[in-house]
């Protein structure tokens, strides 16, 4: 590739864009300049991510391409671009300039490259254009980002210092149920690192520092990436918004600590806002942000000591500088109506702040990522030494806790709910109050907590009742109130709203008329709705319920109270009316926003079953929700006719995995939901997903039978397929042709047998062990995921191997390519190889799909113009179905062609035998760098990257539309 080193300017476009891209590099080369483009100046054969970093490290300067397609809203450089530009240093790159083409909107920028000065270009007026970068590129070259400035500037630290001051100790008296010491112990609750889509470089350093495996504190992951972005996410009383406050006073005082320097470090000034309030800002205020939403609530707080204006100049020039972390709480408690504005709103923030920190919280269930920069990160379950930690604050004998420990350990159920924090505070609260057993239903602790809280049980013995009610009223009252609100927003809610409220409720007003401060008689008498700061004039500050978990369980009582006929109209005007509107996520993600209410209300029926069959009439979803959540699943029901299973969707599928442990019952259940969907093609690939994912493949015959063969699974007869022990000989002949060095020299290898998936990991399986699906060419699951890296395909196999019970992993580099031979020794598996132009090899049309024949009517499909001399002529390419074309004689699919399908190995030297040598067991040689190796080719390669014995390679953390992977699992010890 000595060619590569006289380019200076490297042109980055998608590939939809190669038109626009050769029309640039032309002019410049008649600037005078020297253009490179990857589809002109790679060789055949040249691994694509090293002669991209080749291109860059011989370029003075990066023309980014950018152009506004119809079929599209954005663009995104290539992963190989945007992972050598984070490493300026070893590419030695100076300068990178977006080119908008034909006015693309400043917004159309991809991630990174906001900061960045664009050059416009106007519709076929690519000299100007071609002129400015050779000027630019001809001069001294200057650091992509410059750094961010490390003192504060004067103007800024009186401000800084009071914002920090007041966030410091805003949350110490916040009320909750758990003790100061007990809130700091919840503070480091462990969470997992999802594997998902990071920069190249920022997911390296992470993966670098350690924090790849089972659990970390939260503070350390973002110490370690002090510009990520990040979702956390939780189930009811995980500790989603426990952390964040504990994780801003700490970094506040951090920050007070270093003011005094006048120097602050990256991430140090919290900004921490409710997205529930900043929903309600932005209906009045479209300008709104995190910013201003943070300032007012100081300024609502009588915190006058600086203006408005002043706070909010210093907390912006935080974010500019990086020194700012952005902590957004509570996505799933948006109004439906706003969540997709809130969502475009968080992408907006997340693109202006560039160099800051910025975490999202939200619920598991109903869950959808603000945007594709975001890392997830899951809170996990308190760990048995964490439970006894949590129980220990709360003063109780060490007797009892012993003997909570112990029935804990004895009940399944109590095993999930002690591992929630809130549900465990719970239980603590109880124990306090009684030595009885301890509930085993989470219905049944809320409730009995709920009794003592009416009670003022709290905080001791209770005082003089300021409302002047009973108990029973008390809890009549706060149902009508808690179910009123949650139809109206999530809060906090003013003191006004909530003396509307119960004025107005006709089961209650009348108890309150003579009171002058509702919210605060209720405040006094339980302990159940609370002032969000004490500290300052209780009208000007918010109020909240304790919890909204308590919230939830109390609006299930009053819909209780009213009967099963009123809850389920109450159900279908959450179908149809005021509280569900047509947005972009459809109408099941609004489940999420009352899941737990119709989980409470489905667990307080005698018979839930009659109840949640009249609710799956008008809401599918929700009835399943809440049937999920019974004591036992009843797995009788999911076989019988009570619940409506034409509904079945991915979030279904993944529940079902989820609650019902029986296998055997749950395959029965899947071909039942098979059945009640043979029409739908896309559930048809999860149901059979789903199979797979729990290890029934035996089912399947079944479901064909039942749907009609086959072809609508995206199974093709069987998914796996075994590899017998055996010797072969790897690498490919000295004269083969199209071959390269890099693939020999031959060598002998003996390998153990193995089972093999039959085809490439769909997207309907990644999704369903994953809950999300990262491909470009989605809307068909029988498709080959991509765009996943090989840090992901090793996170999925470890989430197989965890459903399935078996060791599931990558195929090493040797049984790779042992299996795609399948015992035959020519260039493919179906014989030798004749290339008649670039893609043009009939004897790889009946095996593989490649760039010849991967022609595709895909909405996101590529320009095809840039692949040579194709087989048949297609304009727009894209992956296809997997299992359409002919297997290897050991039944295996798309071993060549699709998607290129990463390996275990890192990539190696291959050392020449020594005479007489035995095989290799497998092949083994010095490590060549943390590059891992891919093979196969894929649905947009030349016809000689696919053959049997071609070797590419790739960073573990990079990602492709034409790379995915293939499992390998042992085969089952046979019985005795």
């Amino acid at each position: 590739m000595a060619h590569l080193a006289a380019r200076s300017i490297f042109i980055a476009h998608d590939r939809r864009d190669a038109a626009h891209a050769r029309a640039l590099a032309d002019a410049i080369t008649a600037a005078g300049g020297a253009p490179w483009l990857d589809a002109t100046h790679l060789d055949y054969g040249d691994p694509i991510g090293e002669g991209i970093i080749a291109g860059l490290r011989g370029a003075t300067l990066v023309a980014a391409l950018i152009t506004r397609a119809p079929d599209r809203q954005s663009w995104c450089l290539p992963e190989e671009v945007a992972r050598a530009i984070d490493r300026l240093r070893e590419t030695g790159l100076g300068r990178v300039v977006p080119v908008l083409y034909d006015a693309a909107p400043p917004d159309a920028l991809p991630y990174g490259l906001y900061r960045l000065k664009a050059l416009p270009v106007a519709r076929d007026t690519w000299a100007a254009a071609a002129a400015e970068l050779v000027r630019v590129a001809g001069g001294a070259p200057r650091p992509i980002d410059e750094p961010p400035p490390t003192d504060v500037p004067r103007a800024h630290v009186a401000a800084l210092t009071a914002w920090l001051d007041d966030v410091a100790h805003r949350f110490d008296d916040v009320p909750g149920l758990t003790p100061t010491a007990s809130g700091r112990c919840l503070s480091t609750l462990f969470v997992r690192l999802d594997q998902r889509a990071l920069d190249g470089g920022g997911r390296e350093a992470l993966m670098g520092r350690g924090l790849r495996g089972p659990g970390r504190p939260l503070d350390d992951l973002l110490r370690a990436d002090p510009k990520g972005r990040w979702t956390l996410q939780g189930d009811p009383g995980a500790g989603k918004t426990t952390q964040l406050r504990h994780l801003a006073m700490d970094r506040a005082r951090e920050a007070l600590a270093e003011l005094e320097s006048g120097r602050l470090g990256p991430a140090r000034v919290p900004i921490f806002a409710a997205l529930s309030v900043l929903d309600l800002r932005l209906s009045a205020r479209p300008d709104a942000d995190a910013v201003t939403v943070a300032v007012e609530d100081h300024a609502a707080r009588a915190l006058t000591r600086h203006p408005a204006a002043a706070l909010e100049a210093a907390l912006r020039w935080a974010i500019t500088a990086g020194k700012a972390l952005v902590l957004l709480d509570g996505f799933d408690e948006v109004r439906p109506e706003s969540v997709a504005a809130v969502r475009a709103h968080i992408a907006l923030i997340e693109r202006r702040c560039a160099e800051t920190c910025l975490v999202v919280t939200s619920r598991r269930f109903g869950y959808v990522s603000p945007n594709d920069q975001f890392g997830e990160l899951e809170i996990l379950p308190l760990s048995p030494t964490r439970q006894r930690e949590l129980l220990a604050h709360w003063d109780l004998p060490a007797a009892r806790v012993d003997g909570i420990m112990a029935q804990v350990a004895g009940r399944p159920a109590l095993q999930e709910m002690a591992g929630n924090p809130f549900v465990l505070t719970l239980m603590a609260l109880l124990a306090r109050e009684s030595d009885a057993p301890l509930p085993t239903r989470r219905v049944a602790l809320y409730r009995a907590v709920l009794g003592l809280l009416v009670r003022g049980r709290l905080g001791g013995a209770p005082g003089p009742a300021r409302t002047g009610l009973g108990p029973d009223d008390l809890r009549i009252a706060l149902g009508e109130l808690a179910l009123a609100l949650l139809q109206d927003h999530a809060g906090p809610w003013t003191a006004d709203e909530l003396d509307h409220h119960l004025r107005g409720l006709p089961a209650t007003g009348p108890l309150f008329e003579s009171l002058d401060d509702v919210p605060l008689a209720l405040e006094a008498d339980t302990g159940l709705l609370v002032a969000l700061d004490r500290r300052f004039d209780r009208r000007r500050t918010g109020w909240r319920f304790l919890h909204r978990s308590l919230m939830e369980c109390l609006a299930a009582e009053a819909l209780h109270r009213r009967g099963d006929a009123a809850a389920r109209k109450f159900a279908v005007r959450l179908a149809g009316g005021k509280w569900y509107a047509p947005w972009t996520w459809g109408r099941d993600e609004q489940v999420g926003r009352w899941a737990e209410v119709y989980c409470h209300l489905a667990a307080m029926m005698r018979e839930p079953q009659v109840f949640l069959r009249g609710i799956a009439e008008v809401h599918p979803r929700l009835a399943m929700r809440a049937l999920m959540s019974l004591d036992a699943v009843p797995v009788a029901d999911l076989l019988g006719d009570e619940i409506d299973l034409r509904a079945a969707d991915l979030a279904l599928v993944r529940l079902l995995i989820e609650a019902v442990p029986d296998r055997a019952a749950l395959a029965r259940a899947f071909v039942r939901l098979a059945e009640a969907n043979r029409q739908n093609g896309e559930a048809l690939a999860l149901i059979a997903a789903g199979l797979v994912a729990i290890g029934r493949e035996d089912t399947l015959p079944a479901v064909a039978r039942a749907v009609g063969g086959w072809a609508r699974l995206g199974v093709p007869q069987a998914a796996w397929a075994e590899i017998p022990a055996g010797e072969y000989v790897m690498g490919s002949p000295d004269d083969e042709e199209w071959r390269f060095d890099w693939e020999g020299p031959q060598r002998r290898v003996r390998l153990d047998g193995f089972e093999m998936g039959t085809t490439p990991v769909t997207q309907a399986l990644y999704a369903v062990v994953t809950g999300r699906n990262p491909s470009r060419f989605t809307g068909d699951g029988r498709r080959p995921v991509e765009q996943v890296s090989w840090d992901d395909a090793v996170a999925f196999c470890a989430a197989l191997g965890v459903l399935q019970e078996r060791h599931v992993r990558l195929p090493t580099e040797a049984e790779w390519e042992y299996a795609c031979r399948a015992g035959t020794t020519t260039a493919t598996y179906a014989g030798p190889l004749r290339i008649l132009g670039a893609n043009n090899a009939p004897a790889l049309d009946a095996i593989a799909w490649y760039g010849g024949n991967s022609g595709s009517e895909h909405p996101e499909a590529y320009d095809a113009s840039s692949l040579v001399e194709p087989q048949y002529a297609h304009k727009r390419a894209a992956s296809q179905r997997v299992g359409q074309k002919r297997p290897n004689g050991w039944g295996l699919y798309d071993m060549l062609g699709n998607v290129w399908e990463w390996c275990q190995d890192e990539v190696h030297v291959v050392e020449a035998p020594a005479p007489g040598e035995a095989p290799l067991v497998p092949p083994a040689g010095p490590a060549a760098g943390s590059d891992r190796v891919i093979r196969g080719g894929a649905w947009d390669s030349d016809a000689r990257w696919c053959r049997s014995a071609f070797r590419n390679w790739g960073a573990p953390g990079g990602r492709d539309v034409g790379l995915g992977f293939r499992l390998v699992r042992a085969p089952r010890a046979p019985r005795p």
